[in-house]
């Protein structure tokens, strides 16, 4: 009945179902488009004998929960497990996929007529099959009970290993790999071939289960070469019966229409498939007070179809509650694109159309549960139910967010993308809705260019004009701009002037400032020649003249700002990076402007000091937006300051996945302990010129690496009079909210239960050019670069004690010791410092003599010493913190068992969110999560009502 042979398949074949379409004429139930019910279950891999060597590059040690018990059966409900067609895991990266589970449905008319059913499967690793719950055949396992982790008989060594055995094969992707190595990967591939028992079926939904086991890994594998891969994968399957056997995949044909229910982190296709045998389910959302929910149903025809509407009315909820139909917004998205485009009509002659419903709670709703439907009209009826349940916590507004948000907008890329003149009455009409997107964000940095050319495009808000012999700065169009803001937005915390970018019209790095202290002679700017803007340039900074236009520029920002009620906004001047403006620059602006901080984006190595305060400087340790005052650490961790936020640029692998959104907030928060994101695109979108020439405004006149890679450039789509929320964009506002209610809950409890510490009288010290690192200049190897120390001492119990980081990439403390030395005038110390996980200066010990003098609060003096052997000596300068320094006590109250409900509620969030994309996690799968984090945020905050109540 069955049959074992380990197949022919090369590396390009490994990730592609080619093989499934050339099978003969035969009626296909089951092929390579197929949509099949997946449940993954991932484990660390396992070697012979032992665990396998942990740190395998490639590997994730994943480890999560057994299928659900009778998943096998024809009647369990797998309506919450991803949906989609192979292959599955079948690439040359591994997963860590231990098992997979997989159901597909098929329709019989008469069990007894349906004789001749053949079954291919290809596979990596081992296979069981069952038809309606009865095993009828399994390949490269063993006999006997089958538990949800035996091992698959294994591969020999070679499908892992080159000739030589010194190293593990590389990846080919969809190339052949060479001659010599096809058949090693040709050995990954198993097949087999079942025919299928007529006894196992049964009238009306039959159901073919497939489970798939790992097999272990051979021992002592190399560990160089290229990646280990999954040993438990899915190529694809097929399902074949005579014509006339009365058996069908249950597909609609012709012009039959099909709705089914969609998850919203499902990232359909526009040939997705329909499931003919799912039950029609309603569309569950859970949404606080004051926030938005979405979710999906589906409409899909095999031929396309015209004419679809679809509408919802209000919502009812506990005694007789309303949310009314104007809260209950119907969008339809139009695929294709990797970011999703919600759109108010729906795409004409779509194959697959997914009919999205997004509810926006009021704030004076109620909690509770509410129902109301979906009415699908046109080529196809249905009602759809809706099921919104509205925990008991309420988000404040959007601008009052305590998730720091940074969005950027591209004048110049809604411009060129509908053809308008900049700075237009229409161009101001297309740019609103992305401004109402930025709002409902919670964006709180908004930023504005004084300068051409820049990093961010050629779009000066800030334009200047001729008077006289003199150019003037002309604002009107700044003005309108953040007029519209404000109709369309909260005021933001942040207002960002950039004058300055990477070069200023440069590729590269910049030439004010940076490598070598390069400064250009000139700025490029816009200005009006009657109502003509064209490009010129302005005298660099600090030039005869240029006092007085730049102070007047940054007067008349203010000017702006003071008038639209931005009671609180900041002035930023930006935009710095890893690169930065030169001392002159800043001395410029901290003249100009003493009021304006830096703006800076930086990894944090090597920023200098700069501002009113010599202590003012970037927080490093990881792609951030910091306003120039030290975020410091203490303790390992770091001392949130309100007013100096530290956002994270999430740039790397972020790709489109809708779960990487809803995740983006809280895993950046709680999961790496920033105060928010920033820099992701809203509408930088490639636009063709009227020549054709294809022109993105994002690094095209100024290149700025660390804008680019996975960072999303737009998170929302264009649409017809502007930008419209994508997919992704409403996953990032939901996950948005959940940080909200985690902010809440961590804020509540430490209001509840303060964390025991003790405060000290501190002395911060940064010693410049302390530390020292092997230049990466090839072209001077040996050439040591100086990079900076902080050192904090205080003392406790009577005794100096000291705290050591490098400032410009802490990532944690450093051992360090301090003793009082002799002294006739000032105070001096001896420091020593072992260096533990600096990644620039790679380690190592220095001990230091400091010669110092205080007046009032401010430190001044030198220091003299050696690390790793190198002399060095430098200035000392630093501040004295009366009480400013907080250290844990030794031993902390245990936590109470609401702060241990709240923190297991929030692990579980954060924790599937920063696997579920490996694991893929769905919607239905987080929901139950963020309805217990809702639930702690309502108890947390009813805890603190009644303890201020009550007067404690």
């Amino acid at each position: 009945m069955l049959r074992q042979t380990p197949g022919a398949l090369t590396a390009a074949l490994l990730t592609t179902t080619g093989w499934l379409a050339a099978a003969g004429p035969a009626a296909q139930v089951l092929n390579e488009k197929t949509a099949w019910r997946q449940y993954v279950v991932f484990r660390p891999p396992a070697a012979e004998g032992r665990a396998a060597p942990a740190g395998r590059r490639g590997e994730q040690a994943l480890s999560t929960p057994l299928p659900p018990a009778g998943w096998r059966e024809a009647d369990f409900d797998d309506a919450r497990w991803q949906r989609g067609p192979g292959p599955m895991f079948c690439t040359g990266r591994a997963k860590g996929a231990a098992l997979l589970c997989l159901r597909a449905r098929f329709g019989v008319a008469d069990p007894a007529a349906a004789k001749g059913l053949k079954l291919a499967i290809r596979y990596r690793g081992g296979v069981a099959v069952f038809l309606n719950g009865r095993e009828i055949a399994r390949g490269h396992l063993p006999a006997g009970k089958i538990e949800p982790l035996t091992f698959a008989s294994p591969y020999p060594r070679e499908a892992f290993v080159t000739p030589d055995g010194e190293a593990l094969l590389p990846e080919y992707g969809t190339k052949a790999p060479p001659a010599e190595l096809a058949g090693r990967y040709a050995a990954r591939g198993r097949e087999l071939n079942v025919d299928c028992p007529p006894a196992a079926l049964r009238t009306g939904t039959n159901v073919l289960a497939i489970e798939v086991h790992r097999t272990r890994l051979p021992a002592e594998l190399p560990r160089v070469g290229g990646r280990l891969w999954d040993t438990a994968g899915f190529e694809g399957a097929r399902l074949t019966a005579p014509a006339g056997s009365g058996v069908g995949a249950g597909l609609p044909a012709g012009g039959a229409v099909l709705v089914w229910n969609a998850d919203p982190l499902q990232h359909l296709r526009p040939d997705t498939p329909g499931d003919a045998f799912a039950t029609l389910r309603p569309i569950r959302l859970i949404a606080p007070i004051h926030g938005v929910a979405s979710g999906q149903v589906v409409v899909g025809a095999a031929a396309g179809f015209s004419g679809l509407s679809a509408s919802a009315g209000e919502l009812t909820g506990p005694g007789g509650a309303v949310i009314p139909a104007s809260a209950v917004r119907v969008r339809y998205a139009r695929l294709g694109a990797p970011f999703v485009p919600l759109l108010n009509a729906p795409v004409d002659g779509a194959r697959v159309q997914p009919v999205w419903v997004t509810v926006a709670v009021p704030p004076s709703a109620a909690p509770g549960t509410y129902a109301g439907r979906l009415a699908v009209r046109g080529p196809v009826r249905r009602d759809v139910p809706i099921e919104l349940t509205v925990p008991n916590f309420r988000l404040p507004d959007p601008g009052q967010w305590r998730t720091w948000v940074n969005l950027l907008q591209s004048p110049q890329s809604v411009a060129g993308h509908y053809k308008v003149p900049l700075w237009s009455d229409e161009h101001f009409r297309r740019m609103r809705p992305s401004l109402v997107l930025m709002g409902q964000a919670g964006n709180h940095v908004l930023g504005v260019s004084a300068v051409a050319r820049s990093v961010f495009g050629d779009d000066p808000l800030i334009v200047f004009r001729k008077a006289g012999d003199a150019y003037v700065p002309d604002l009107r169009f700044l003005r309108r701009y953040l007029a519209l803001y404000d109709e369309c937005a909260a005021a933001p915390r942040f207002l960002s002037v950039n004058v300055w970018s990477y070069g200023m019209y440069y590729r590269g790095f910049g030439r004010d400032g940076g490598k070598g202290e390069r400064r250009a002679e000139t700025i490029p700017v816009q200005a009006l020649r009657g109502e003509k803007l064209v490009g010129i340039e302005l005298p660099m900074y600090g030039r005869p003249g240029t006092e007085r236009l730049w102070r007047a520029v940054m007067d008349g920002v203010r000017e702006t700002v003071r008038k639209l009620g931005w009671t609180d906004t900041r002035i930023l001047v930006g935009t710095s990076g890893d690169t930065w403006p030169s001392a002159e620059t800043v001395a410029f602006f901290a003249k100009v402007a003493p009021y304006a901080e830096w703006r800076v984006l930086t990894h944090g190595t090597g920023c200098p000091k700069w501002g009113a305060s010599t202590l003012k400087r970037t927080q490093p340790n990881g792609m951030v937006v910091g306003y120039l005052e030290i975020a410091r650490r203490v303790g390992n961790a770091r001392e949130t300051l309100a007013d100096h936020p530290v956002t994270c640029n999430a740039r790397d692998r972020v790709g489109s996945n809708p779960l990487t959104y809803r995740g983006l907030a809280a895993v950046t928060v709680r999961g790496s302990g920033y105060d928010g994101i920033c820099w992701k695109g809203v509408d930088y979108w490639t636009y063709a010129e009227p020549d054709g020439t294809r022109r993105s405004a994002l690094n095209t006149y100024v290149h700025f690496g660390n804008m680019v890679g996975g960072t999303p450039r737009a998170v929302a789509a264009p649409g017809p009079d502007g930008a419209v929320a994508t997919v992704q964009y409403e996953m990032l506002r939901e996950g948005l909210q959940d940080c909200e209610a985690i902010r809440a809950i961590e804020r509540g409890l430490r209001t509840l239960q303060p964390p025991a510490e003790r405060r000290y009288d501190a002395i911060e010290l940064f010693l410049s050019g302390a530390l020292v690192r092997e230049s990466r200049d090839k072209s001077h190897p040996d050439r040591m670069v100086p990079r900076d120390l902080e050192v904090t001492l205080y003392r406790r119990d009577g005794t100096l004690q000291a705290l050591s980081h490098a400032p410009t990439y802490n990532i944690a403390d450093h051992a360090a010791e301090a003793r009082a030395l002799p002294a006739q005038a000032g105070e001096r110390y001896d420091v020593r410092v072992t260096v533990h996980d600096d990644r620039w200066v790679k380690g190592g010990q220095g001990r230091y003599t400091l010669d110092l003098t205080r007046t009032g609060e401010a430190y001044a003096g030198t220091f003299t010493g050696t690390f790793r052997g190198h002399e060095r000596k430098g200035k000392v300068v630093g501040t004295f913190r009366p009480g400013g320094l907080r250290v844990p006590a030794a031993t902390q109250p245990p936590p109470s068992t609401l702060a241990q409900r709240c923190d297991r509620a929030i692990d579980e969030l954060v924790g599937t969110l920063r696997t579920g994309r490996a694991v893929g996690a769905r919607g239905s799968d987080l929901q139950p999560l963020v309805a217990r984090v809702y639930a702690a945020a309502a108890e947390v905050a009813a805890a603190v009502r009644a303890g201020r109540s009550s007067g404690k």
